[in-house]
């Protein structure tokens, strides 16, 4: 009794997470090979050698699969950036447009599947595919807001300042949309559309001259009242 090794509890979990990623990655090869989703849950098992009930343990159906692939690639952008000891440093701007260059080197590594995936649905993303991983990018740019705010990088604004966020979230799936299509060299153009477009959602959350011109007639008024 006393040689006998301990319980770990641990193995059916990481056994869970395994089966559950060779999933994920089955997916993912399936439609980059075939260039189409699986016709059915059984043609999917069937490619990994697995009954389908297998499948049910972990999803219910496809979509399932794909939101979850999204929040992974998400969380390996994030994982990717706390792990650059440089990014802490950064400002609101610059931790910005990291996130999204970090994004697209992610997502490169999973082009085809992604184009495919662009392609069938008509050069467009379901709102349900998106759903974990934008729920995660609002969570991240709120954060982002926030220290915005505290380094005066971005202004509170009455009434605004909870549009941020959707004002953020629209650029992001422009940018997903025009990398998707981007045929230049390197995604050389996505490149500039990333700096772009952050310098132009900065300057409009920062502080701008509509910011100096209230401020400046609030000066006039209040020296015209004394």
């Amino acid at each position: 009794m006393e040689n006998q090794p301990p319980i770990n509890d641990s193995e059916p979990h990481f056994e869970a997470q395994n089966q559950a990623a060779q999933i994920k990655a089955t997916f993912i090869k399936y439609v980059r090979e075939r260039g189409v989703v699986p016709a059915s849950i059984y043609n999917l098992m069937a490619e990994m050698g697995e009954k389908e009930s297998l499948f049910y343990e972990y999803y219910s159906q496809f979509l399932n699969i794909e939101q979850e692939i999204w929040a992974d690639w998400f969380e390996e952008t994030i994982t990717r950036l706390q792990n650059d000891e440089v990014y802490h440093e950064y400002s609101v701007r610059e931790k910005l447009l990291a996130f999204y260059f970090t994004l697209m080197e992610v997502l490169k590594e999973n082009r085809s599947y992604l184009v495919t995936i662009f392609d069938k649905r008509n050069g467009g993303f379901r709102n349900k595919t998106l759903h974990e991983f934008k729920e995660k990018f609002r969570n991240y740019i709120a954060n982002l807001i926030d220290e915005g705010i505290d380094t005066q990088e971005v202004q509170p604004r009455m009434f605004l300042s909870g549009q941020y966020s959707n004002l953020i979230w629209a650029e992001t799936e422009f940018l997903l949309r025009f990398w998707l299509r981007d045929s230049s060299k390197g995604f050389e153009k996505t490149d500039a559309a990333i700096e772009k477009t952050v310098n132009f959602v900065m300057d409009l959350v920062g502080r701008n001259l509509a910011d100096s011109a209230f401020d400046f007639a609030k000066f006039l008024f209040q020296s015209v009242r004394k």
